[in-house]
């Protein structure tokens, strides 16, 4: 089965803590102290706790600081820094990471490499040369944004970059590492339904919300091929924007999805 870490705006955030459940959570909100207590909240009956780096939001956060924060807030895994597109940026802020954080640290908590390239070639070529290195991490992330960069790039079997990537992995490894879907691509909708077949861990994603507050239902999208991105000011939609039960069947309509 493959989880779902739901991402929801901050007026959302205590209706998305349920028991058992796995979360993503953004650094750059830890000073907030609405969003410190709802990280509290949900640690207490998670199965698992993310720290995302920041990077898609346009708020990297150094590994260091992803460290103490991780330590701080009792969380599980902790994302890599990388450099969106940049297969070679991001293999080198990996050697930085390892060369930064103190080898006493490297067991303390587990780690989310990001699988970056702009072809399927190169994303396999970061794989092997990531999974060649020294630096412990346990889990390989596929970005939501390669669905889009390898068809700028000419791929014409974009939309299925990610499973053929999970297929790679699993070919060359097995289960030595785990599969996470970093974001569900409005590309896709449909993509995640694939997802238990190559046994992805999980996968997190702000598509109920996103889709819910444009007034459209995710499985009448999925079918259309409407394509939302996340607002510009997502995370400050107020609870009044959204039907509470078009949302509702956006979220079901997920989990049932990814679950299976």
């Amino acid at each position: 089965m493959t989880d779902l870490a739901l991402i929801p705006p901050h007026a959302f955030q205590m209706d998305s803590v349920w028991e058992g459940a796995t979360y993503l959570f953004l650094p750059q909100f830890f000073k907030d102290s609405n969003y410190g207590y709802y990280v509290r909240q949900a640690r207490k009956t998670a199965m698992w706790t993310i720290l995302d780096n920041g990077a898609f939001e346009g708020a990297e956060t150094s590994i260091t600081d992803l460290m103490q924060l991780a330590k701080k807030n009792n969380i599980h895994e902790v994302v890599l820094p990388d450099v969106m597109g940049n297969k070679t940026m991001t293999l080198d802020a990996l050697k930085q990471t390892a060369a930064v954080l103190p080898r006493v640290q490297w067991g303390q908590r587990r780690y989310m490499f990001v699988v970056q390239g702009t072809s399927f070639k190169e994303c396999c070529d970061c794989i092997k040369i990531a999974s060649a290195h020294m630096f412990p991490f346990t889990t390989f992330a596929l970005p939501k944004h390669l669905l889009r960069t390898v068809a700028a790039y000419g791929d014409k079997n974009a939309k299925t970059i990610r499973l053929r990537l999970a297929r790679f992995i699993r070919k060359l490894y097995g289960d030595r590492y785990n599969i996470h879907f970093l974001g569900a691509s409005p590309v896709w909708i449909g993509e995640g339904r694939h997802l238990r077949d190559l046994n992805v861990r999980s996968m997190d994603t702000s598509m109920p919300y996103v889709y819910a507050a444009n007034g459209w239902s995710l499985l009448k999208a999925a079918s259309a091929d409407i394509v939302f991105e996340r607002q510009e000011h997502y995370f400050g939609i107020k609870e009044g924007n959204i039907n509470a039960d078009l949302l509702a069947d956006n979220i079901n309509y997920m989990i049932r999805m990814v679950h299976g």
